[in-house]
Order: structure tokens, then sequence, then C-alpha cells
């Protein structure tokens, strides 16, 4: 008989907190088959690995199989190569920044099962204050050109990301009900086995960036449900693994913007918007060299 929920963490300079996650799916872990994590050859990976087995000696009841990579694969990639090692109704896909209280990794499942989700996410909360956008829109043009670009600060026009983050729907984050939307964000997502495999996993073009995003436009394609549950929350530190002040990393979020729109828009939609993505890569090159 399968367990109800396999968990696939991806690490990349994390052994900072990778032992307050592992305490939190310990909490709950008489709902959880198997923890794997991929770590994906950081500098900081043996320090990983050393706290990974520091936890294992003293929770035997926790299932966790760690793999390191010989190479950076990236997230989709190593999102999948997880996901492949399980056995399980669902998978929770969760970075290893977060950790949660006891009752909530719960509560996502619970609400899984009663809305026939096929895909559901939760409240991610800053450590700090305030919470991390997670639901959001399938983007189109002028949300590629006002939010996946700068033109939109330039500008001083907050269309695209008020669209792309679904704050023209200011209660969605602190809805009483659970909410279909067109994806979640991939930091703290749970999906049907059955219907991560009918999708194909995440999209192992996407290295980081938008992968979350194309699944959930590909199963709203297919008819499946993508659902937004207030009711399970995590905190979530956001961009550990990343150097710069801007808690991103430049080249891969410009090749996924890129993919995405080669991806799902035909030939005037990239005719129109790949000039700009590529003229704005090159002007911030510039910029930062300069500095």
């Amino acid at each position: 008989m399968k367990n109800k929920i396999g968990i696939v963490t991806v690490t990349y300079n994390s052994s900072k907190r990778i032992t307050q996650l592992l305490e939190s799916i310990y909490r709950e872990v008489n709902i959880v088959a198997q923890t794997i994590i991929i770590e994906n050859s950081s500098p900081d990976k043996l320090a990983t690995k050393n706290k990974v087995e520091a936890f294992m000696r003293n929770h035997s009841r926790h299932i966790i199989k760690m793999i390191i990579n010989q190479t950076n694969d990236g997230f989709a990639k190593s999102c999948n190569q997880g996901a492949k090692i399980l056995d399980s109704d669902y998978i929770l896909f969760i970075n290893p920044d977060t950790e949660f209280e006891a009752g909530q990794l719960g509560a996502l499942y619970s609400h899984a099962v009663s809305m026939d989700a096929d895909i559901i996410g939760g409240k991610v909360t800053k450590y700090s204050k305030g919470k991390h956008d997670t639901v959001v829109r399938s983007p189109n043009l002028l949300i590629g050109l006002l939010e996946f670009s700068n033109l939109g600060k330039l500008l001083n026009i907050n269309y695209g990301h008020n669209r792309f983050y679904y704050k023209d729907t200011p209660d969605i984050y602190n809805a009483r009900e659970d909410k279909l939307v067109d994806a979640v964000g991939g930091a703290y997502l749970l999906v049907k086995r059955d219907s991560f495999d009918k999708l194909g996993g995440f999209d192992e073009r996407f290295f980081m960036y938008l992968e979350d995003v194309d699944l959930g436009k590909r199963a709203n394609e297919k008819n499946m449900r993508v659902v937004y549950c207030p009711h399970s929350t995590i905190r979530h530190e956001g961009g550990a693994s990343s150097k710069n002040k801007y808690k991103i990393m430049h080249n891969a979020w410009y090749d996924s913007r890129k993919k995405y729109y080669l991806k799902h828009f035909g030939f005037i939609t990239n005719f129109i918007i790949q000039p700009i993505f590529t003229l704005e890569e090159k002007i911030l090159q510039i910029i930062r060299q300069v500095k």
C-alpha cells in the first residue's frame, strides 16, 4: 500500500536551515512516507550532508535518502529526479529554507483530498514579517512586458505585477475558502502522483524559475484542479541559495522567461517580447559590470 506523502527538497547552499525543515517534517512523520534530498553540488554540500546525517542518527522513524549530484542540475530536473524515487499518493515539493508547525502539512493534505486538487499550495510567510506572493496567473504579453522586465517599474505601471500575483484580488491570501488558481509557487507545492506523471513532471528546460508556473498552466490546460489553500502556512526565507541582494540568479531568470514565452506563445508575441528581454539583459549586464 502506498504511503500518503513523499517529500522532495532540492538543496544548494542550504546547510543553514535544513535541520529546521527536517524537524518540521518529523513533527508530521505519521503521514510522510519518505524525504528525498537532492543536493546540487553546492559549495556547502558537505555541511548540508553532515547536518542531514546527524539528524538521521537521532530520528530513525523519518526515512531520508540524500543524493549528492556531481553537477548543479537545476531545480526542475532535480525535483523530477527525487520524484522518481518516491512511491506515494502525493508528492510535496518544498524549499529547504522553510519550516512549519505541526499540523500544517496535514492541513494541506486534507484540503487536497477534500478539494480533489491535482496541485495545491499553501500560504508562504517570511521569517521577518509579511508574506511571499506565491499564487500567480498564467503570464500574458502585458505581464511579460510590465512584470517580467523592468518596464513596469520604469513607467510606474503596476498592472503587470498586480495581475500576475492576483493583487487585483486582494483577499485571496486571507480567504476563508480554497481557491482555484492558475498556478502556485514551487516552494510549497503538493501534487497528486498520478497527475504529476500525466504532466510529465516539471519541464527540465527550465533550470530555475517559472517551472512551477509552467506546471500550473499545463495542468489547467488538461482541466486539472490547481488550488490555493490559505489554511496551511509555512515560513520561508526565500533566495537563500542566491548571493546577490535581489535573491535571484540573473542568468537563470533571463533564460527561463525567454523559454516560457517561446514555449507558450506564437510568433507575434515573441517578435515583440524577445528583443525587449535581450536588450534589457545587455543593459543590466553592463550596469553590473560598471558597479
